[in-house]
């Protein structure tokens, strides 16, 4: 039997991981109680939502009523509109728009399972087989298994680290990558705002230069906010691309992250 080579990813874990497992593995023979930090899952540490989330959420006989939509319930989207609104006006020192922006419309929202649910459909309409994405580097691994699923290519474009000044898009690198593509395969640029695993987000000048080289190429821009409100530092004020109209720009966000709820799989697009 033989699949399709889209799903021929390898699979074999890294030395890293090997040895990470094996000292965990003695750790716990031994009797000692450990805090491992790579966990990701809050629900296994005790972190979890308000007890009243779920309570709300299906006390409401209106919520049982099935009413369906392609871009998800209207109702639905107008809730996160409303919500994402109030956060930009109540959220001391986060631009939004990168200098300018429009509000965030029901009708500019599409829902969707999650995050990588939202990256399939904007790859599936963005690219043709063998076109090309740009993805950060460092950066999350799914982004080359949600491309290749969709028969694309993903490119890794490179961040730089500067004693005192921190991660930073190499954006000559960036135009030059753009400059070669002389195809024109290039389909889009992902931004993770901010980026894991660096935590660094997208700087206003960086932003502003990055739409630039999008209108200039006729590629969109996709940015993913899923981790936007988790800053590591308080500091300067942090832009989010909600509301950004400067070239064809889809944010990607969800509940899971916001809420610190992984099972709760509503993602949702702006566009």
């Amino acid at each position: 039997m033989r699949f399709s080579t889209r799903t021929d990813f390898f699979a074999d874990r890294n030395r890293l991981e090997i040895e990470r497992q094996k000292l965990l593995r003695l750790a716990r023979e031994g009797g000692r109680r450990l805090f491992e930090m790579s966990e990701s899952n809050p629900s296994r540490v005790g972190l979890g939502p308000d007890p009243n989330i779920l309570a709300q959420a299906f006390s409401d006989p209106g919520n049982c009523v099935y009413e369906p939509s392609p871009r998800g319930l209207s109702k639905a989207r107008r809730a996160v509109a409303e919500r994402l609104e109030s956060i930009a006006r109540n959220e001391r020192g986060m631009k939004r728009g990168f200098g300018g922006a429009s509000p965030v419309e029901p009708e500019s929202l599409v829902l969707c399972a999650s995050t990588s649910e939202a990256y399939s459909y904007l790859f599936k309409i963005l690219g043709d087989p063998g076109d090309a994405v740009l993805v950060p580097k460092p950066g999350y691994p799914l982004f080359d298994h949600l491309a290749a699923l969709e028969s694309l290519v993903p490119l890794g474009y490179p961040l730089e680290y500067g004693a005192g000044t921190g991660w930073r898009i190499d954006l000559d690198r960036l135009s030059g990558m753009l400059a070669d593509d002389r195809a024109g395969r290039i389909r889009a640029i992902v931004l993770i705002n901010p980026n894991n695993p660096t935590g660094s987000y997208v700087g206003n000048e960086e932003g502003r230069e990055v739409a630039r080289l999008c209108d200039r190429h006729g590629i969109a821009l996709i940015a993913d906010e899923v981790f936007h409100p988790s800053r590591l530092e308080a500091g300067a004020g942090i832009s989010s691309f909600y509301g950004f109209d400067g070239v064809l720009t889809f944010v990607l966000d969800g509940f899971s992250k916001r809420l610190c709820l992984p099972q709760a799989k509503l993602g949702w697009i702006s566009v």
